[in-house]
């Protein structure tokens, strides 16, 4: 599905009339299109690797998801900077002007619709890139990681003012904009679906409430926590979930802890280590 999407969207792109290498300004312009297009489909799927649908989760594993989702991202920014590299580049070579002039041209003439906001959006997915580089996040508490990587999102909903209204392509091709606003409307769906809906109404069925909490150890805490219905839950000794406590400091983020406790269909259990703010506060 993925693959066959890429390869859509290429053809749809080249049966256009858009493949131009008449001249070297002509092919960077072309190339940055093409790559543009393609990061926006790989930031797309960026999003749908990790939005807990239960079909991928049990065919492939969330721990291969996040893999999967950390190199999906890391092609998806190379594209994005040689897109936006390329069509500079490019531009300024059929327009004969130097790559200040183009990008001032870009930005502040009036001609090219949505630039502002796909520079914006551009600004905050590296930014999520940034965050994610090992020796900074070392630095950065979870909490400030997590909400710097909901930047994500606003990147990728800019993307469509200066994709969809104004893409050359699909200005000039209904078929092959309809198709974008499917996907773009398919993804939606997903992320509301499963990542605001499905929890909320899991909230409600199971009513999930801490009952209490025990001492292990300095540091260490067990959470016991019961409510309705577990056994529709399916828990497995062992397995994590991502939780998500609804209070006025933690009802933003989800953690990942693992079930200390065998389930039996009236409380679950967890033990969590102080490592970071969150954990700490747990107790």
């Amino acid at each position: 599905l993925v693959v066959g999407n890429a390869v859509g969207i290429t053809w749809l792109w080249v049966h256009g009339g858009n493949l131009t290498i008449h001249s070297t300004g002509a092919l960077f312009t072309s190339i940055g299109r093409l790559t543009g297009l393609q990061s926006a489909y790989l930031a797309l799927i960026q999003v749908v690797l990790l939005a807990r649908i239960p079909a991928l989760e049990r065919v492939i594993g969330f721990d291969r998801l996040t893999r999967w989702h950390r190199w999906n991202g890391h092609v998806c920014i190379d594209l994005v900077v040689a897109h936006v590299v390329f069509i500079v580049w490019g531009y300024s070579l059929l327009d004969k002007f130097t790559l200040g002039k183009e990008i001032r041209t870009m930005l502040g003439g009036g001609i090219y619709p949505g630039m502002i906001t796909a520079t914006i959006g551009t600004v905050l997915l590296l930014g999520v890139v940034a965050t994610s580089l090992v020796i900074v996040r070392r630095r950065v508490s979870y909490e400030w990681w997590y909400a710097v990587h909901l930047m994500a999102y606003a990147g990728i909903a800019l993307s469509w003012f200066h994709e969809i209204p104004t893409g050359n392509e699909l200005v000039l091709d209904r078929i092959a904009a309809d198709y974008w606003r499917g996907l773009f409307i398919a993804t939606l769906v997903v992320i509301v679906g499963f990542r605001v809906v499905a929890p909320a109404v899991a909230a409600f069925r199971h009513r999930l409430r801490v009952a209490y909490v025990q001492e292990e150890a300095p540091g260490v805490v067990s959470l016991t926590i019961t409510g309705r219905n577990l056994d529709g839950l399916h828990a497995r000794p062992g397995q994590f979930f991502l939780w998500r406590f609804l209070d006025r400091h933690r009802w933003w983020s989800a953690h990942p802890f693992s079930l200390s406790a065998a389930p039996d269909g009236r409380s679950l259990r967890i033990t969590v280590k102080a490592l970071g703010d969150h954990s700490a506060r747990l107790a």
